[in-house]
């Protein structure tokens, strides 16, 4: 079992994405105990170095209705969730596969 010692917040999508006359909002839908473990990172190569991808996998206790598409926020960073797994189908934790862009 994961070590929840990071406090976040879940969120989802509230407003229209891509518009450029109403700009893209979130709404926080809770705010949970969390452990992270980064499983993979990808820079880009050549002089270029912004927009390197980290992928994160973020575990949480169960939380009805967390899906992709949302986002998990961890003080100033920004982490989308791009599948979201339930351990074992048993309804007590969930493993979030993220994208972090910095």
């Amino acid at each position: 079992m994961a070590v929840y010692n990071h406090r976040v917040q879940i969120q989802k999508r509230t407003g229209a994405a891509g518009s450029m006359t109403d700009p893209e909002d979130w709404t926080t839908v809770a705010t949970v105990w969390a452990a992270f473990d980064v499983y993979k990172t990808k820079a880009p190569v050549g002089a270029n170095r912004e927009n390197t991808e980290i992928d994160t996998k973020i575990n949480i206790r169960y939380l009805q209705g967390v899906s992709e598409g949302m986002r998990v926020v961890y003080n100033s960073r920004v982490f989308n969730i791009v599948a979201v797994i339930n351990i074992k189908e048993q309804n007590r934790e969930l493993e979030l596969k993220c994208r972090e862009l910095i």
